[in-house]
């Protein structure tokens, strides 16, 4: 019983790890070292990683703020190199820290993958907040919140996920026992 059980859990564990391997990496950043404002260039590269076979997409600019969204391009094809980075000129919106970069399915419009959140600024800002400031001060700070955090919040996801399945095999195994 022992051993159903860890085999179970190691089966779960090994095909939600494998979900996670074949995740679409976005990067976004300002084209410039200028703050991103209305007006200013976000840049997006989008990897694709072993496994992802969604390669028609739709990208969208999101703002969590609103719950809305704005086309940046439409059916992509992430197989061409010239598809999977572009520039994207921020729209009049908003200053709010809910923005992000979203890749859908074009023909089904599945949700494929948000980038990190990221923030835009008040038009004519120059400067950031003591609460930014080492977000911002260098590509390394950039590097940073583009690579580091999203492991932190793929590790808290991949806790709650084991969690989840922890608790569903200890339902399967009182079942089983009845």
């Amino acid at each position: 019983m022992l051993y159903l059980r860890l085999s179970l859990g190691f089966l779960a564990l090994s095909a939600h790890l494998l979900l996670f391997a074949s995740a679409y990496t976005i990067n976004v950043g300002p084209a410039t070292s200028a703050l991103l404002t209305p007006g200013q260039t976000l840049t997006y590269t989008i990897t694709l990683e072993s496994g992802d076979t969604v390669v028609l997409v739709d990208i969208l600019f999101v703002n969590g703020n609103l719950g809305n969204t704005t086309n940046i391009a439409l059916n992509s094809d992430l197989s061409k190199a010239a598809d999977r980075t572009g520039d994207y000129l921020i729209p009049s919106v908003p200053p709010g820290k809910l923005y992000s970069v979203r890749l859908v399915n074009a023909s089904t419009k599945e949700l494929l993958k948000d980038s990190t959140t990221f923030e835009v600024f008040a038009p004519g800002s120059t400067s950031i907040t003591s609460e930014y400031a080492t977000t911002f001060v260098s590509p390394f700070s950039f590097f940073l919140m583009a690579c580091v955090v999203p492991v932190h919040c793929l590790l808290r996801a991949f806790q709650q996920q084991v969690r989840r399945r922890h608790q569903a095999h200890l339902q399967q195994d009182l079942q089983i026992k009845i």
